[in-house]
Formats: structure tokens, C-alpha cells, sequence
């Protein structure tokens, strides 16, 4: 059986890839966490998410916290750190029959190690004025250095039709060793992808190699369909969490435009 072990780091720490801006309070007698969030305008929430693997009921005199640079926002500053790691990209969305806005994008990863737990929320308005705002867990948990990662989110609402669209990373976690990674190498099975007449929909049949059922017999697998048009636009992501099966099926389905092909990413847990 294999291992997989994975050293996660906080966000903020000084990589090659993160510039060292934030100011670091440095924690002095008789300080708690609890007043150091209320004297930076955070709640003990905000502070946790600004400082990921710190204990804060544990902090002794001498540790470091990161804090927002004076006159900063949390949500701005917290936004501007992830945007140098992790960029939005494509996003566009069609009304659905019920008046939500389904919305596809695409998640690219621009540094140098690889992202997890990545969380993305998605804001629609109207031209009818109407506002709503859904986020969405990205259906695989790692984006490796360099790779864009297709995600698809529902925003319930009443819209008639698209004014604009916003979107923002509301968390992520990342890893600066991967000695293994979660991704199962393409070499260990063979895809076969149909259709029907109108294409509007794709099945992709995926059988795993000798060499694949015994490296990942007895583990959970984590299929990523991403379906394209011809003008290589997402319209279509679908995912599907699975106990391992030699052959595995998943189905994904477009938006309403014929599907041209479909992109596979498959994880092992």
C-alpha cells in the first residue's frame, strides 16, 4: 500500500512565491489572542484563517501572528495573498428553467507548489437587479503547480439574465514538499468516451490496468469529468466520489451546446 504524506504550511509564511508584506505582531506579556483580534478589527475566526496550524489557545510569549497591514481590510488582504497563488480564470454562466445561474470557471494555479482546499464563492447580478452569491468545495481537493482545474457552482436566485459576475477565493491551503501526489497517473487506465446523436451529454468508461487495481484496490477514487465545445469554452463539469471499481462510468452533461471532448482527472484517497 502506498503513503501519502503531504506537509501542509500556512498560507503566509515566506515562500519564493509570496511576497513578505504582512505585519507580524509579536505576542508580550499578558496578551491574549482573543484582544490582539478585537485591537486589529478581527474576529477570533478571521485571525485562525490568517494564521492556519497555530494553536491560538497555545501561544506563548514570543510567537509571531500575522496580522492585515494597517488600514487594510481582512477580506482585502486576505484576498490579495490568495490572488498571488491562485488565479480565477473564464468564468462564464447561462439562467437555468428554475432562474439560477449555473457558472463555469476555472481554477489556474500560478505558484510553485501545489494547492488544497481550495473554496471559491460566486457572485451573480441580474440585469433584473437580482443578487445571490453560492460558494462551492472544487470536487478534487489539489491543484498542482501550473494546472487550471474546472469547477462548475449553482447560484440559486431569480435571474433573467446575466449582468455580471464575481468571483473570490475564500480559502486554500498549501503544501511546499508533495512526495506523493493524490493523482492517479494516466498510464494506469484506458478511457473511452461516447455519445449520443446531439452530444449534449458524453460517457466516459474508465478501465483501470492490471497495474492499476493493484496499486489502488480498497481505496476511495475521485472522478473529475470537464466537458468542452468545439471552441474549447467549458460547458459541463461533473464529479463523482466512488468506492475503486475496475471500470467506473460517469456521465456529464453540457449546458445546451454539443459536447467536442472531455478531459478526465482522477484521484486516489
Amino acid at each position: 500500500m502506498k503513503t501519502f504524506l503531504l506537509l501542509f504550511l500556512p498560507l503566509f509564511a515566506c515562500f519564493s512565491w509570496i511576497s513578505c508584506k504582512a505585519e507580524e505582531h509579536v505576542i508580550s506579556r499578558g496578551e491574549t489572542c482573543l484582544q490582539i483580534a478585537i485591537d486589529h478589527d478581527l474576529t477570533m475566526d478571521q485571525l485562525q484563517r490568517l494564521n492556519p496550524g497555530v494553536d491560538l489557545e497555545m501561544m506563548i510569549v514570543g510567537d509571531i501572528l500575522i496580522i492585515p497591514d494597517e488600514g487594510v481590510s481582512f477580506d482585502d488582504f486576505i484576498a490579495r495573498r490568495y490572488a498571488e497563488v491562485l488565479q480565477v480564470t473564464e468564468s462564464s454562466c447561462n439562467i437555468t428553467v428554475d432562474g439560477s445561474a449555473l457558472c463555469f470557471l476555472h481554477t489556474e494555479n500560478i505558484s510553485d507548489s501545489p494547492l488544497f482546499d481550495v473554496r471559491v464563492t460566486v457572485k451573480v447580478q441580474g440585469e433584473n437587479n437580482a443578487y445571490a452569491q453560492s460558494s462551492a468545495d472544487i470536487p478534487l481537493m489539489q491543484i498542482l503547480p501550473g494546472e487550471k482545474l474546472p469547477m462548475a457552482v449553482t447560484v440559486p436566485g431569480n435571474f433573467d439574465t446575466v449582468k455580471s459576475v464575481t468571483t473570490r477565493v475564500e480559502n486554500l491551503s498549501v503544501s511546499d514538499k508533495l512526495q506523493s501526489s493524490f493523482r492517479i497517473p494516466e498510464s494506469f487506465y484506458t478511457v473511452k468516451n461516447s455519445f449520443p446523436p446531439d452530444r449534449i451529454s458524453g460517457t466516459s468508461t474508465i478501465e483501470f490496468t492490471a497495474e492499476g487495481i493493484t496499486a489502488y484496490s480498497g481505496k476511495k477514487v475521485n472522478v473529475l469529468a470537464a466537458a468542452y465545445d468545439a471552441e474549447n469554452s467549458l460547458i459541463g463539469v461533473r464529479s463523482l466520489y466512488t468506492d475503486f471499481y475496475p471500470r467506473i462510468d460517469i456521465t456529464v452533461y453540457s449546458n445546451g451546446w454539443p459536447i467536442e471532448s472531455i478531459e478526465l482527472r482522477l484521484e486516489a484517497y
